[in-house]
């Protein structure tokens, strides 16, 4: 019988401003001389305290089970002043709390040294929150929840040269955060109920020393279960059906990458890494009626890196996102059959250094 007892405590704080700036449509330069066309800025903190302990009994050197509880408390305090003409002056101070009980039970039966068949029943949560537009409109949003069933296999092959990962899983998705679409801004409210189901795989092939080969690929089959309600606070909500696919959730996607470590002199490595990721297409955000959901397509990434490594020192230098791929990550719908969207991190050159104590 082996457990643990934690205790997690964070305090965070976020300050940002936002102003719309009248640009000529066909110079691109700003317009002076007007005057504040619109302007905010928003403050918050968030602190959240939790307790959670585990235990796991071990039935038989083959059998084993873990349960686990995580109870949390949030606090968040959100103020935000918005000035200008096409905003109302005004103050909108928020508050809001709330807690959660989340579990864990993962039941493990290794069949011999080699591989191991598991399941796992988890609950998880997202903290709600603040919303920081004028009334009539929510001004909190309550906490999703997730319960996720999984089933896999763990396997090392040809003494270790060969390692599989095969899993089943089903996510049952409740009170999802969504975004509304007000006149003058939008708000997060909560929505319908989803289902998450599909397959992940993956492999790490270690063909000579130093080398390793690896791929993962996932299929998901997610849809929403129930009708999203058409308005909150007074305001027209987007449509989404019970059938249809949650936003930014892709069928396909999938990973692989290859590392190789050269002995230098002493305890230090030479190591070289490349790695590749897929996103498949995604639809964007629900939309409102009348209009046309948006569709962000696939996109891939490929990370280069090399570097030098011993017993306690790391140094590598990377490129990150090396073909300088567009990939659009998230979408916001701006409810006026606009489309706001953000991309992926564009290429970047870097250098890490590390130490281990």
């Amino acid at each position: 019988l082996s457990w643990q007892l934690g205790l997690f405590f964070t305090r965070e704080t976020q300050q940002s401003a936002a102003t719309v700036i009248p640009i000529d449509i066909g110079t691109g330069a700003t317009v002076p001389g007007l005057p504040d066309i619109g302007s905010g800025t928003l403050d918050t903190k968030f602190r959240e305290i939790a307790v959670f302990g585990d235990v796991t009994y071990r039935f038989s050197s083959a059998f084993d089970i873990t349960a686990g509880l995580r109870y949390s408390k949030n606090k968040q305090h959100s103020v935000a002043v918005y000035t200008g003409l096409i905003f109302p002056n005004a103050t909108v101070e928020v508050p809001s709390r709330d807690d959660a009980v989340t579990f864990l039970i993962n039941p493990r039966l290794h069949i011999d040294a080699n591989t191991m068949v598991y399941a796992r029943f988890a609950s998880g949560f997202r903290p709600g929150g603040p919303n920081t537009v004028a009334l009539p409109f929510p001004q909190t949003y309550a906490p999703d929840r997730v319960t996720d069933y999984e089933i896999g296999v763990k396997s090392d092959l040809f003494d270790k040269i060969l390692s599989l990962e095969l899993a089943a899983f089903l996510i049952d998705w409740k009170n999802i955060q969504i975004q509304r679409v007000a006149p003058l801004g939008s708000f997060l409210d909560n929505g319908p109920s989803a289902v998450s189901k599909g397959i992940e795989a993956s492999a790490s092939f270690r063909p000579v020393r130093g080398l390793e080969l690896y791929g993962n690929i996932t299929y998901t089959d997610a849809q929403l279960t129930k009708d999203l309600p058409l308005n909150s606070g007074g305001v027209s909500g987007a449509i989404g059906l019970d059938g249809d696919r949650p936003p930014l959730t892709s069928r396909w996607g999938g990973a692989a990458g290859a590392s190789y470590s050269v002995p230098l002199s002493g305890d230090w490595n030479a190591i070289f890494g490349i790695d590749w990721r897929h996103v498949g297409p995604r639809l964007g955000a629900l939309p409102n009626p009348g209009q046309l959901r948006y569709q962000l397509p696939s996109y891939d990434l490929v990370d280069l890196r090399v570097g030098v490594s011993g017993d306690r020192w790391s140094l590598t230098l990377y490129a990150k996102n090396i073909g300088d791929a567009r990939g659009q990550s998230t979408d916001i719908n701006l409810g006026v059959g606009l489309t706001s969207v953000s991309v992926v991190q564009p290429r970047t050159f870097g250098m890490s250094a590390a130490v281990k104590f």
